[in-house]
């Protein structure tokens, strides 16, 4: 599967001019920059807050939607004895909708509602992945395969707030010659523990608990994982109390004003 990438990555390079470093900066317009070093990328998104609690708190919702991911398909279909034809379409064409759509509306949404508060950016992921649990709660326990289905379109779509407000902003935290990168680390963060973690610690907690749930065990190992959107949704809680102050002195050093960026 990865050929395909492989491929268009090579007709990007062959295709696609690199544009000058510096040409987004205001105060450097039109003169070439120097990539600044991995370290120094490392160590200015470390000491930012913000990115660090907004990175964990997408890293843990990731953790819950990749775990999900895999292993609801398995939960209908061993537990409510649904076929794999029947199972690909609800969650390919229903949920995965649902998921597209949380996506773009976090995004339109943040940007709406950041005019009244920029902590916005971080309260609406936070509203999302704590208001995603309770549905998910009464899925894993509702005994109708389809009135379930129907109920996880509403968590579906909530734990994808996130990602527009979260990426959108990052870039406005990172220095201009650091967004690439910052979004790269950002990426890596959620696969090692989004879909490193995720899929492979509800298996496990699966078989843990199946001595004592037998086949039910699936569902509570589940229920277990949604979980950690409390911890998500903490990160992202800590994120709002220092986003405006981080966005204002971000904005202050893409000016050029180092003493109103630092105060």
């Amino acid at each position: 599967m990865g050929i395909p990438g492989i491929v268009l990555a090579a007709v990007v390079k062959l295709t696609v001019l690199e544009p000058l470093r510096g040409m987004s900066d205001s105060n450097q317009a039109g003169t070439p920059a120097e990539q600044p070093a991995l370290g120094e990328t490392l160590g200015t998104i470390l000491r930012n807050k913000t990115i660090v609690h907004i990175a964990m708190g997408g890293a843990l919702t990731s953790f819950v939607g990749y775990g999900l991911g895999q292993w609801l398909p398995a939960y209908f279909m061993r537990l409510h004895d649904m076929g794999i034809a029947e199972t690909a379409t609800y969650f390919g064409l229903v949920l995965g909708v649902a998921s597209a759509i949380g996506t773009v509306l976090g995004g339109t949404l943040a940007d709406r509602l950041s005019k009244r508060s920029t902590r916005m950016y971080a309260w609406l992921p936070a509203a999302g992945v704590l208001g995603a649990f309770p549905f998910y709660f009464v899925a894993m326990l509702t005994a109708d395969p389809y009135i379930a289905i129907a109920i996880l379109v509403v968590p579906s779509l909530l734990n994808s707030l996130w990602l527009g407000p979260a990426f959108g902003t990052i870039q406005n935290l990172a220095p201009t010659r650091m967004r690439a990168l910052a979004s790269a680390i950002l990426l890596f963060i959620l696969n090692i523990i989004g879909l490193g973690l995720g899929p492979f610690l509800v298996g496990v907690m699966s078989d843990l608990l199946a001595p004592t749930f037998a086949e039910q065990s699936l569902r509570y190992a589940i229920l277990f994982a949604t979980a950690a959107y409390f911890w998500a949704g903490a990160h992202f809680l800590l994120a709002s109390r220092t986003i405006t102050a981080d966005l204002q002195a971000s904005g202050a050093a893409e000016n050029g004003n180092p003493a109103a960026a630092a105060k």
